[in-house]
């Protein structure tokens, strides 16, 4: 569908907003109530959701032109660092 087509995406900085607020929601949970099992569920949606939007990275640099330069200089979750 969207083969060939330019991304245009001005001033982001963090891709998968969505999934770093349901990391950081979890982690924060699993803190506030300093329940071992709740930081277990949070590393393993951190895993789930990292190796999701690695496929979803894929799949779009296939779909639109100039995504890699995009994604080189835009972070996955957290803006500058990952």
């Amino acid at each position: 569908h969207f083969a060939g087509l330019p991304l245009h995406l001005q001033g982001f900085n963090c891709f998968f907003k969505v999934y770093a607020s349901l990391i950081f929601l979890s982690a924060g949970w699993a803190l506030m109530w300093a329940n071992h099992a709740a930081g277990a569920a949070a590393f393993v949606m951190f895993v789930f959701l990292d190796q999701k939007a690695r496929v979803e990275e894929e799949w779009l640099s296939g779909e639109f032109l100039g995504y890699r330069i995009y994604a080189e200089r835009v972070r996955r979750f957290i803006p500058g660092i990952y």
